[in-house]
Parts: structure tokens; C-alpha cells; sequence
């Protein structure tokens, strides 16, 4: 043969124009058909027929003709390579013609069929008409009764035939994206041997099973089609490869949830969930993720109908290997954070489920837990051991807060991991871990503890009001996570011990202080908490506590009268706000007394509100005039106070019509008119 490119290139341009026009249909299959023919030459004739059928339809006449001599062509004696391009040949053409006349594809597929009985490249042929399906152009009019006639030849011609052959695992995970209708019972069932055990991968023979119990349907299982699934479920056991695993995972969650088997597995084959939850064990927790599934569908059966090994013992088991997965992976291939993200996600769910079967054995496992890792912690251990446990236990606080009172073994434990946290609080281990940066997320979940469980912390509730006031003031302007479960922690404590906490007065002012210069939206929440208290001690204790608040304010409003450039007038004016803030909502949830002194100490402040340069700052003016609001109208305000606010706010409407303004005046007229019912 010529060798130059040039005439290459020339040679190979008048072929493909050669076989442009219908009548070169016939002579390129008399190539591919002709023995004689060199293989070089067959296989460029197959290759021709190919792209010219994915071009476009042959002829109608000349449409079953093709098909059937290239089918005929792989019984004889056609070397591999040839025979791989003649199969996608054939297969492209019938697909061709099933666009427009879809049973051609059951035509074709039993040509294969028929074909395995006599050479192996019958496999060939069904493997590239399921490889060749999805790549069919046509309109979706066209696509759907395809579809429709590819599953249809699955499940009546396609898969009977397989599940009985050995050595077909590609061609039959090229054939389950169209999907298979055959149920459980068809392929664990049968005098012979299972169906699907007669494939040599276990992979193809799981990826069957999930087919068919996710497809559902059929008859329940029998004796035989059980003790076949659970020898298969053994089987899975020996696997080692992670890909093999994930399709195992998926399996045990598919099979849990078919209908109508699933019932009839978790009262007679609970070696489903004890493979899922060997999966929940595995390094990976993308593995565990998925077999999770299994778990969660189960919750839906009653205990009293479930296998007595898929009751608590089972879920004690659960309960820890869910614990371990949310803190360890030493899978390389995900990335751990986003893995540990999305088996949390799944995790939760079955965690409150677990909590609800358990209840006090969940705490206590825990419990048991959360001292454990605190104590590795003192002793340099990693803290992710201990932050896992903090979320297990921060998952299920809604079920556990709601039995507090009514179960004191719950309450007990509840009492014992809050007191494990503030033991090791006061530990120098923790200010080193806070200190490197390593012990945010702990001491956020740490925090979020303290919050969810506030109302079973009695005479703990001034340990907790310290560490979380502690927190606070150093964390400040370092991770705003941490400063915000701390502040909303503390609001609850408060609320939920008003009484109490006020053993721990100067850690309440000093919260307060090291909010009321810096903090983002949850200051408020630590101002709230501790003005909410403020009825349950003097109003000097109260006055003193908040006094920051005012002293913060005076010193941002100062300063940004004092501000000469840009820069710093902005800054300045964003601290106002944000003190103002703060004293708006002392005065809204603080007792009377202690709201007049507020407004004693304010009204000056807020006069310098009024005036330049602040007042012309809508923002600043806003929120001094929703604190003066909080601050005078609350409680039987005098005359003098509400046409004092009213004025001011007149003022402003006149000059700039802001929005604050209006309701401001809404304000007085709102508290105006209570007085006058209450009169």
C-alpha cells in the first residue's frame, strides 16, 4: 500500500465520497459480508457503514436486508476486530430503523440471541446495541417508543437469557441502564441455582439486584429465594474494593426499601442491615452514607414486627459506628469535609431515630463517650473524637429537652455531658486548644450543648454561665461562630435559670462588656438573656451589669463625633448603630425599674444622636429612635416623654420624610393609646 500522506489523505477522501449515495449501502455490505475480502478492508467497510447509518437511515427496502447479513456475517469465522466494528455496525442500523419502526430492536436482539448459541461474538452484538441505544438522534416523539421497546426486550428477551449464561457480566451491565422489571422472586428463585449466581463478578450480580428491588413488583420471597439472598449477603462480605462496596451499600438501602420485600426482610433476614451496617463501619463514609438509607427506611417498621436482631442491640451498634464515622476517615480519595458534610446530613435522621428506640442507653453511650474524648483531649488528643460526640448529642436535644422531666435517667446523662464540658473547661488543655486555633468547632459545639440542654443544667447553670461568658470575651473579633452559640447559649441559660445565674454576676458584666463594643447579631441575644434575669435580683446588681451598654455607647457616639476622615467617620457610625442596638433591646426586655435608670443615663446620648454629625445618618437616626421608643414608652409613659419622641421624630419627617420616623410616631401613638385603655 502507498504510504505518502498526500495520497492517503486523497485516497481516504474519495472513499467517504463514494459511500455518500444509497447505492453504496449494498457495496459495503458485499465488502463486509465477502470472506475473501483482507480484514482491513472489511473492517474500513464496517466503519463506513457505521458513520453512514449515524448519518442517516438506509433505505426502506434495504433496512432488514442489512441487519440481517451483518448478523449473519458474525457467525462465520470474522477476526475480533472486525467483528467489534460489524456488531456496532449492525447495531447502529437496527437502532436507525427502531427510530422509526421500534420493533427492529427486538428483530436485532433476537438475531444476537440466537447468534450466542453459535459464536461469542453474539455477546458483542447485544453489548453494543445497549451501548449504542442512548447515542440514537432522533426527536423525543421518536426516543420515548424506543425506550419503551429497549425495556420491553430487557425484561422479555434479554435478561431471561443472561441470568441463565455464564460469563456475560459486561453485556449485562451494559443492558441494566435500560432497566430489567425482574423481580426478586425471578432471580433469587428456582429449582437451579439463583440466576444471578451463575455471574462471575459480584458487582454485576449486586447492580442486578438493585435493579430489580428498586424496579419492585412480584411475589414474596420464598424459603429458598431468603436463604439465596443471605448466602449472597455473605458473599459481599469478602469484598475489599471501595467501588464494589458503595454498589453493596446501595444495595442493602435498595432491598430495605422494596416493596412489597422490604417488610418481609426486616422480620426474616436482618443480615441486610447487619451487611448496611458493617458499610456504616467502613473507612469511607461515602460507603456508610448510602447504606444509612437501610436505617432510615426501617424506622417505618414497628419494633414489634422487626427481626428481634434488628431492635435495640442493633441500634446500640448503630449508634456508636455513626459516633466513630462522624469524626475518622482515612479514605484518601474524599475530600473530609465535604464527606463529613453529607454523612452528617444522611446520619441525622437516623440518629433521632436511634434516640427514640434507645433514649437512655443513647445518653449514656454518649455521655460515656463525651468523658472519654474530653479526657483524651487533656492527655494531647485530637479533638475531632470529642466534637463528634457533641454533635450526637446536639442532634437528637429536641427529643432529649422534651423528656427532661418525664425521664431522669435521660436528664441524669444530659447533666453528666454538661458537666464533662465544663470540667474540661477549666482544664489548661482547653485554653491551649482554643489558643492554637484548633478548638473552635469543639468549643461551638460545646456552646450549642450548653444552649440545647440549658433547662437541665440547675446548679450547673453558673459553671455554664461562666464558661460561656469566658467564650464570649475571647472569641470576639475570632470566629464569629464561636461568639454566636456562646451568645445564643447564654440568652438560654439565662431564660431557663434567671435565678441562678446571678451567682455569677461579674461573668454576666463581663459578657455584657465584651459585647457591647464588637459582636455581630447574636450580641443581642447575650443582652437579652441577661436583662430577661434582671427581675430576679436588685436593680443596683441589674443597673452595675449593664452599665457597660451606656458606658459603649458614649464612648462610639464621642468617637464619631470626633471622627474627621471617611474611613473613620464609618467605622464610628457602624459601632453607634450597633451600641445602640444593644441598649434597645436592654430597655425592651429589662424590668421597670431597671429601665429607668437605663433612660436616665441614655437621654443624653440620644440627644447627641440628634444633632451633627450623627443625625444625618438615617441608620444612626433609626436606631436612637427606636431606642428612645423602647427606652420611655414601655411601661405608663409620661406626657412629656411621648410628645418628647413625637417631636423629634416630626423633625426628621419634615426634613428627610424617613421611614424611622413614622414609626417612631406609630410608637407613640400605639403606647398613647394603651394608656387610655388602661385608664
Amino acid at each position: 500500500p502507498n504510504t505518502d500522506p498526500a495520497t492517503r489523505q486523497r485516497a481516504g477522501e474519495y472513499l467517504e465520497q463514494a459511500s455518500a449515495g444509497d447505492d453504496a449501502w449494498p457495496a459495503l455490505l458485499q465488502l463486509v459480508t465477502t470472506p475473501q475480502e483482507q480484514a482491513a478492508t472489511r473492517f474500513w467497510a464496517a466503519s463506513a457503514l457505521f458513520r453512514k447509518a449515524r448519518r442517516e437511515p438506509p433505505p426502506p427496502a434495504l433496512r432488514a436486508q442489512l441487519v440481517q447479513q451483518l448478523a449473519t456475517a458474525l457467525a462465520s469465522d470474522v477476526p475480533g476486530e472486525v467483528a467489534k466494528q460489524v456488531s456496532v455496525a449492525c447495531a447502529t442500523l437496527a437502532l436507525r430503523t427502531a427510530a422509526e419502526d421500534p420493533s427492529a430492536v427486538g428483530q436485532c436482539t433476537r438475531l444476537a440471541l440466537e447468534l450466542c448459541g453459535r459464536s461469542t461474538h453474539g455477546l458483542g452484538l447485544l453489548k453494543a446495541l445497549a451501548d449504542e441505544a442512548p447515542n440514537v438522534d432522533a426527536g423525543a416523539h421518536r426516543i420515548r417508543p424506543l425506550r419503551a421497546e429497549l425495556q420491553r426486550v430487557a425484561r422479555a428477551d434479554v435478561f431471561p437469557a443472561l441470568l441463565q449464561a455464564t460469563g456475560v457480566d459486561e453485556v449485562l451491565a451494559a443492558w441494566l441502564q435500560h432497566g430489567s422489571e425482574s423481580s426478586l422472586h425471578d432471580l433469587l428463585g428456582g429449582v437451579d441455582a439463583p440466576a444471578f449466581s451463575k455471574l462471575t463478578s459480584v458487582r454485576t450480580a449486586v447492580s442486578t439486584l438493585i435493579v430489580a428491588a428498586e424496579a419492585g413488583g412480584g411475589q414474596v420471597l420464598d424459603d429458598a429465594s431468603l436463604q439465596a439472598l443471605r448466602a449472597f449477603l455473605g458473599q459481599c462480605r469478602q469484598e475489599n474494593d471501595a467501588e464494589c462496596l458503595a454498589d453493596i451499600a446501595r444495595l442493602t438501602a435498595a432491598l430495605a426499601a422494596s416493596e412489597p420485600h422490604g417488610l418481609q426482610l426486616a422480620q426474616h433476614l436482618p443480615e441486610v442491615w447487619d451487611l448496611a451496617l458493617t458499610c456504616v463501619e467502613h473507612p469511607s463514609r461515602r460507603i456508610g452514607a448510602q447504606a444509612l438509607d437501610a436505617f432510615l427506611v426501617l424506622q417505618d417498621v414497628p419494633v414489634a414486627q422487626r427481626h428481634p436482631a434488628l431492635t435495640r442491640d442493633a441500634f446500640s451498634r448503630l449508634l456508636v459506628s455513626i459516633t466513630r464515622s462522624c469524626a475518622n476517615s482515612t479514605d484518601d480519595d474524599e475530600d473530609p469535609e465535604d464527606a463529613l458534610f453529607q454523612f452528617r446530613a444522611v446520619a441525622a435522621d437516623v440518629l433521632v431515630a436511634t434516640y427514640f428506640l434507645l433514649r437512655e442507653t443513647y445518653m449514656r453511650t454518649i455521655a460515656d463517650e463525651m468523658k472519654s474524648s474530653l479526657v483524651a483531649l487533656t492527655e494531647g488528643g485530637s479533638p475531632e473524637r470529642a466534637e463528634a460526640a457533641l454533635y450526637v448529642l446536639r442532634v437528637a436535644r429536641r427529643e432529649v429537652c422534651s423528656d427532661l422531666k418525664s425521664r431522669p435517667d435521660v436528664a441524669a446523662s444530659a447533666r453528666e455531658s454538661v458537666g464533662a464540658v465544663l470540667q474540661f473547661a477549666e482544664h489548661p488543655a482547653f485554653g491551649a486548644l482554643f489558643q492554637s486555633g484548633r478548638g473552635f468547632v469543639l468549643c461551638a459545639g460545646a456552646c450549642d450543648l450548653l444552649g440545647a440542654f440549658a433547662p437541665a443544667l440547675s446548679t450547673q447553670a453558673p459553671n455554664a454561665v461562666a464558661f460561656l461568658s469566658g467564650v464570649i470575651t475571647h472569641s470576639q473579633n475570632r470566629d464569629r461562630r464561636v461568639a454566636s452559640a456562646a451568645g445564643q447559649a447564654l440568652c438560654r441559660v439565662c431564660s431557663s435559670h434567671s435565678k441562678v445565674v446571678w451567682s455569677a454576676p461579674d461573668s454576666l458584666r463581663d459578657a455584657i462588656t465584651a459585647v457591647s463594643m464588637t459582636g455581630d447579631e447574636s450580641a443581642c441575644s447575650v443582652v437579652e438573656g441577661v436583662a430577661r434575669a434582671a427581675s430576679h435580683v436588685s436593680v443596683d446588681v441589674a443597673s452595675k451589669t449593664c452599665a457597660p451598654l451606656v458606658d459603649a455607647l458614649k464612648v462610639c457616639v464621642e468617637a464619631a463625633i470626633n471622627a474627621v476622615d471617611v474611613d473613620a467617620k464609618v467605622r464610628a457610625f457602624k459601632r453607634v448603630v450597633h451600641a445602640l442596638q444593644l441598649c434597645d433591646t436592654c430597655a425592651s426586655f429589662a424590668p421597670p425599674q431597671l429601665r429607668q435608670q437605663l433612660a436616665v443615663r441614655l437621654m443624653p446620648l440620644l440627644s447627641a444622636c440628634h444633632a451633627p454629625p450623627l443625625a444625618l445618618d438615617e441608620v444612626v437616626v433609626g436606631s436612637a429612635l427606636r431606642c428612645h421608643a423602647s427606652a420611655a414608652l414601655k411601661e405608663d409613659p409620661s406626657v412629656e416623654d411621648a410628645q418628647q419622641l413625637a417631636n423629634v421624630a416630626l423633625v426628621y419627617w419634615e426634613a428627610h420624610a424617613w421611614a424611622s420616623s413614622l414609626e417612631a410616631l406609630a410608637k407613640v401613638v400605639d403606647a398613647w393609646a394603651s394608656r387610655a385603655d388602661g385608664a
